[in-house]
């Protein structure tokens, strides 16, 4: 199915209501006549936190919302002994899908793209409430590293509170005098291969250079799995440039492209470098430009991949 996801506005109201009444009149047992209503969507909006999924077409037709909020519902927040006892805690709540769109994987989806939008945003710990008869959700939650945290009765109804409690964000920067250089240029080897050698069809021979070892490296780990990495080329005098940036595929929407780029532009700055360069994929040339980079010249074929060059001009 092809559709797109984009923020709420307050014109969306009425449609997002739309598929609320629907599921309620087809007897969703999460939901009763006054939760949630049209104004707790409004406030939802106002804060900016609601995302909807939609069919492309003239008129947009919406067929999924779902929310992040950090005002829990009050009972949920003071009654269940959470993991992570923060203030940097966001609830992914409010999750509804057109009737006529279901079975399709959109609800998925949509739970996947906020849970990553939480983690892109700070959350400590992620919660959710999801009813005790509701197995395969639970199991569905439970397999994405939610754990239970106790019971709740909201409207006579059991609900099920459960929390992911985000693993620390960990950069490891490497140079050719440190003990442990080896060590993290073969984590980044073990990215790089799933990112480009394998998924990107990169022969081995032009990933693997040779060079790894006289340059340094940046290793993001997300708790202890690695999940990103970034080769740092001091070839030049006054100059560096960022390549080998990869993230694996299952951790590619938490942002950490973005932190790997803003640690190397970090340590440049820090050793008073004058120009920083790289030879981007040309489709992420907006991406770039976002992060203070500036597209150099013509596009060029590197493995058979159009790139374009970058200057960081910020």
């Amino acid at each position: 199915m092809d559709f797109n996801l984009r923020k709420a506005t307050l014109s969306d109201i009425d449609a997002i209501m739309r598929i609320i009444n629907d599921l309620r009149n087809r007897g969703l047992e999460s939901w009763d006549e006054e939760y949630p209503n049209k104004t707790i969507i409004h406030d939802d909006i106002c804060t900016g936190s609601v995302i909807l999924a939609y069919i492309s077409r003239k008129t947009e037709q919406i067929i999924g919302t779902v929310t992040l909020t950090s005002q829990m519902y009050e009972r949920a927040l003071h009654e269940i002994k959470w993991l992570k006892e923060t203030d940097e805690h966001i609830e992914i709540a409010r999750l509804a899908v057109d009737p006529l769109f279901q079975e399709q994987g959109l609800g998925r989806i949509l739970f996947d793209h906020a849970f990553r939008s939480a983690i892109r945003q700070g959350a400590r710990s992620v919660r959710l409430e999801v009813l005790y008869s509701e197995k395969s959700l639970i199991a569905m939650y439970e397999r994405r590293g939610f754990l239970q945290r106790g019971s709740i009765w909201e409207n006579h109804k059991e609900f099920l509170a459960m929390e992911y409690v985000t693993p620390d964000i960990a950069m490891l920067y490497s140079t050719k005098e440190q003990p442990n250089h080896e060590k993290i240029i073969a984590a980044c080897h073990t990215i790089r291969e799933e990112v480009f050698i394998v998924g990107q069809n990169v022969p081995e021979e032009i990933d693997l250079d040779g060079k790894d070892i006289d340059f340094d490296h940046i290793l993001l780990k997300f708790g202890d799995i690695i999940a990103g990495c970034v080769r740092l080329n001091t070839s030049q005098p006054d100059t560096v440039k960022l390549e080998r940036l990869a993230v694996i595929e299952r951790f590619r929407g938490y942002g950490f492209g973005k932190l790997l780029l803003e640690r190397g532009i970090e340590l440049c700055e820090d050793k008073k470098i004058s120009k920083i360069t790289m030879h981007a994929q040309y489709y992420l040339k907006e991406y770039y430009e976002a992060s203070g980079f500036s597209a150099v010249g013509e596009p060029f074929y590197e493995a058979d991949i159009k790139h374009i060059e970058m200057v960081h001009t910020e």
